[in-house]
């Protein structure tokens, strides 16, 4: 019946997939830790080695776990997975395959994918693990690493939106600004998404106020998401500078935070395009402990951007002193920083330091297709 619906992401989930979707927002998994979606392969023309044919959709890898078992293994931001123990991931459904891919701690499972630029697959043997989905790590980096003007820089890097996110965030923030730090960097590469109110409320943290995001359907904006207004005068009053980091990796909630910081003039965006993860689904639980995920709508930025399958396109291109340390954590990419003094005021350059609300088109005017 679901399948009349024309849309390949509304989809039935047994107990036992509705309970894993429900695992990975909420603390811990034993598995790979890898994030993975169906993309488009109809823009490239040619089956890319998958398997499948043009337009039918590959299972892609949104992006590994920083510091995981698929991470270590060598699983990379927009592998193709072909084969999960030795079957073929064709017609399967995203739980079937995590279900395939989570296991016993220390148990091992071979994970068939193709690199970008190759055609022919090779394995992988991966340990399962407990992944423990701690969101954001921090630190201050040392001294000599400063703004242009002088400010010392403080780094978070958020890995996933989960239900410790937004508040974890707000700790780390706060306790770089005692310690002295007045201009930041942000870390969303290899960040898949997660819980879509927590990447609003971190951008409640960042932002003074303006829309953090549209939620667009089939007749236009549903519901708009604002920054609660701070109370500070933001035309006039310089804001703490942010430079915010970005892969094909960032997907999903996290293309929504970047996005608004981005339209919003809050911050700079510098790496690569971002996944174009855009499309919002309601899961509707039943009396049997199953559920129906529905697509309801998709993401817009508060410049009325589409997300999905388009992405956010960054104002410039990754630090190349930052590009070895994307799941290194905050004390590798600081002492990266510190090894180059010179990075930090550049990258701070272009960040902005006035806030400007985006201006978007009438609502009316919206397409919507999924």
């Amino acid at each position: 019946m679901l399948a009349q619906l024309g849309d390949p992401f509304t989809r039935f989930l047994t107990p036992e997939a509705y309970a894993t979707m429900s695992s990975s927002t909420t603390g811990s998994v034993s598995g790979v830790g890898l994030e993975m979606t169906f993309k488009d392969d109809s823009g490239e023309g040619e089956s890319s080695g998958s398997g499948l044919k043009a337009g039918e959709g590959v299972l892609t890898v949104v992006a590994p776990v920083a510091g995981g078992p698929a991470a270590e293994a060598g699983i990379e931001s927009g592998d193709v997975v072909t084969s999960i123990g030795g079957q073929s991931t064709a017609g399967l459904s995203l739980y079937e395959i995590a279900q395939r891919l989570q296991g016993a701690p220390g148990s091992k499972v071979s994970v068939g994918v193709i690199k970008d630029g190759t055609s022919a697959p090779v394995e992988l043997d991966v340990e399962r693990r407990v992944i423990t989905l701690e969101p954001v790590r921090s630190a201050l980096c040392g001294p000599e690493v400063t703004t242009d003007k002088g400010e010392r820089v403080g780094y978070i890097g958020l890995s996933t939106f989960n239900s410790k996110s937004a508040d974890a965030f707000e700790s780390a923030l706060k306790g770089l600004k005692e310690e002295g730090a007045h201009a930041f960097i942000v870390d969303l590469r290899n960040n898949s998404g997660g819980l879509f109110p927590a990447a609003v409320q971190i951008a409640d943290e960042l932002m003074p106020g303006g829309v953090v995001v549209y939620i667009s359907d089939s007749v236009g904006v549903k519901d708009v998401y604002e920054a609660e207004d701070s109370g500070m005068p933001t035309a006039e009053k310089p804001q703490d500078p942010v430079v915010v980091l970005v892969n094909r990796g960032t997907a999903s909630a996290s293309e929504v935070l970047a996005g608004a910081l981005k339209d919003n003039h809050r911050a700079l965006i510098l790496g690569e395009g971002t996944f174009g993860k855009g499309l919002i689904q309601s899961l509707v639980p039943l009396a049997d402990g199953s559920a129906v995920a529905v697509t309801v709508a998709r993401y817009q930025t508060p410049s009325l951007r589409d997300i999905n399958k388009v992405g956010i396109m960054p104002d410039g291109p990754e630090p190349p002193e930052l590009d070895f340390v994307v799941a290194d954590g905050p004390s590798k990419v600081c002492a990266a920083l510190e090894g180059a003094p010179a990075t930090a005021p550049r990258i701070f350059d272009g960040a902005p330091r006035m806030f400007e609300p985006a201006e978007g088109d009438e609502f009316d005017e919206l397409d919507f297709t999924l």
